[in-house]
């Protein structure tokens, strides 16, 4: 399982390897990889594992900081901005985040296929572009605090050797993510319970796979989450949760959607 900030990614990349993870790294404060008991707080579907993607779009301080990044890739002229900013006083705390990524087709050793003579040094149909922002505030409390945040997320990426039909015509994904999460982490002066920590989210996903300027298959995903997670002190040397968990997933494939031109 991949998620965001302990929720769900929310996107369709869990069935077909062709569907792109809805995550950006570069805005990213760290990534969680999750094994073993761990997993148990995100449901019976992450039993083989999570990764977690952690960033300040919910700001959990009102310190003033900042970041930028700069990269460029010569095997696809693979080009990255984005950039970062927290700031706020010791009662509120706002961030704004933002990236852009293009890149051409990737360059290879010689042909992706037999008896290809076109597209010679190159993967046909890898290149991609990306964009995509996050708002957040937080209401800063003296035992922890209260936010909440909202982004897009938008990727135009080509899919090698795929075709959903006998020719051998190029195939490119559009994809659009809203999200909306509401984070809460509060500790507790309580005999029993340490901390409680909330987690509430929304996304609204939906990708098209394109060919020859049409809409060949559409997948979309509208999806709920909700977590309450209960620590208590240490028994024993023991320590846990008791957790609360909701998650509800309307997804469409493609079998139920038209097929208009683009144009």
């Amino acid at each position: 399982m991949i998620t965001q900030n302990g929720l769900d990614a929310g996107d369709a990349s869990r069935v077909g390897p062709d569907h792109v993870v809805s995550t950006e790294a570069s805005t990213a404060r760290q990534i969680e990889i999750l094994r073993g008991p761990a997993t148990l707080f995100y449901g019976s579907g992450a039993i083989g594992g999570v990764v977690n993607i952690v960033d300040d779009r919910v700001p959990r301080s009102g310190d003033t900081k900042g970041e930028w990044r700069i990269e460029h890739n010569s095997v696809a002229n693979d080009k990255l901005v984005s950039g970062s900013v927290t700031s706020g006083t010791d009662h509120f705390a706002v961030h704004a985040d933002g990236f852009w990524r293009d890149s051409d087709d990737y360059k290879i050793p010689g042909s992706a296929e037999i008896d290809q003579d076109d597209h010679h040094g190159r993967l046909k149909s890898s290149a991609y572009d990306a964009q995509g922002f996050n708002l957040g505030g937080s209401n800063l409390l003296d035992n922890g605090f209260v936010g909440l945040s909202v982004g897009r997320l938008e990727r135009t990426y080509g899919i090698p050797g795929h075709s959903h039909g006998d020719e051998d015509i190029p195939v490119h994904a559009d994809m659009e993510q809203d999200r909306i999460q509401l984070i809460s982490e509060l500790a507790l002066n309580n005999d029993f319970i340490s901390a409680i920590n909330t987690r509430f989210g929304y996304t609204d996903y939906v990708h098209h796979e394109i060919e020859l300027d049409f809409i060949a298959t559409t997948f979309a995903n509208e999806s709920y989450e909700a977590r309450i997670d209960a620590f208590h002190h240490p028994l024993i040397d023991w320590r846990g949760a008791l957790t609360l968990h909701y998650k509800r997933s309307d997804f469409l494939p493609s079998a139920t959607k038209p097929l208009p031109h683009l144009a």
